[in-house]
């Protein structure tokens, strides 16, 4: 009896698609393979080293409990974050106390999120060439170097790769044509937003991103349904502030690590404007950034603050 063979037309669109694929993949473990070598450093001792929770999986289940972020976490009260804190729990399971496994899932959270970008880039009809290009800027960029190799920051990646998993299911629910896909990809989507927002708050930037995608990519008669459908996204992230405020009793507060924590328009604008002329210009890095009152008034922050206000009006303006 004859085997299967594949058509070659087959074979060799599938090797296109996966020939991009490999190339992130490849390009990101180069550009940050000399994170594994580093070792705990500042609060990474404190969630690692001296934490006792993440020895066993028993324990971890204690990571989702508000008193623990209340009595228990390095910085009490501020957070809650249990999807990270279980990720060092199995990370332990994995490699003890190597610093270097811990590093290595850093690493390949980051390179998980670059092919996510690149399938959401898909996603939104961007053309190969184009979509690879963005992504690998993406995985490459020196701006996510305190990201991946800090093992603290964690968080980030853990929400970042959840928050682009529920972006990308969205977008396949609910394509730029505007025709409904069924409903696993719509459930699945609001399911790793919730794991999004348990890695870190910033998760919950979902929300206002859905809105945007209906209101700039879909059909203007899809916007009706299409942001109803954004609801439980949104009704997901007021359960979380209240389970901030509430059960936890932690403090809410605009925050903008900058160096200092400065509040106020002039602090944010600072801080927006300081991080945008990083992301254009990633030179002078470092851990410790200037305040955000100092960066405000730099004319290189005033300038990208600027481009970003007339790029968001062009998009508006399609």
């Amino acid at each position: 009896m004859p085997s299967a063979v594949s058509h070659p037309a087959v074979v060799s669109r599938e090797t296109r698609a996966l020939n991009p694929l490999w190339l992130i993949i490849l390009v990101t473990l180069l550009v940050f393979a000399n994170a594994i070598q580093a070792p705990f450093v500042w609060e990474d001792k404190e969630l690692v080293l001296e934490n006792r929770f993440i020895r066993s999986f028993s324990s971890a289940k204690f990571f989702f409990l508000p008193s623990y972020w209340r009595e228990c976490h390095v910085a009490p009260g501020m957070a809650y974050k249990p999807v990270t804190m279980w990720s060092y729990a199995l990370d332990f399971q994995l490699w003890g106390l190597r610093p270097w496994g811990y590093h290595l899932t850093n690493v390949a959270l980051h390179a998980a999120n670059a092919l996510l970008l690149f399938a959401l880039a898909r996603g939104l009809k961007l053309g190969g060439s184009a979509a690879l290009a963005t992504t690998l800027l993406f995985a490459v960029h020196p701006l996510h170097t305190e990201t991946v190799d800090w093992v603290k920051n964690r968080a980030d990646l853990l929400s970042t790769l959840f928050l682009l998993a529920a972006f990308v299911l969205f977008v396949r629910w609910r394509p730029p044509d505007g025709a409904s896909r069924g409903a696993l990809s719509y459930w699945a989507s609001l399911a790793a937003f919730a794991l999004a927002a348990m890695s870190k708050g910033a998760g919950l930037a979902l929300c206002p991103v859905l809105a945007f995608y209906v209101l700039l990519f879909l059909p203007r008669r899809d916007w009706r349904t299409a942001l109803a459908a954004t609801a439980p996204f949104w009704a997901l992230a007021v359960a979380y502030l209240v389970n901030l405020a509430f059960l936890m009793q932690c403090r809410l507060q605009l925050t903008v690590m900058t160096g200092a924590s400065e509040t106020g328009v002039t602090g944010v604008l600072g801080a927006v404007a300081g991080y945008l002329q990083l992301l254009a210009l990633p030179v002078r890095l470092a851990a410790d950034r200037a305040s955000a009152a100092e960066l405000s008034l730099a004319p290189g922050t005033l300038a990208a603050l600027a481009l970003a206000t007339a790029l968001a009006c062009l998009a508006a303006c399609r």
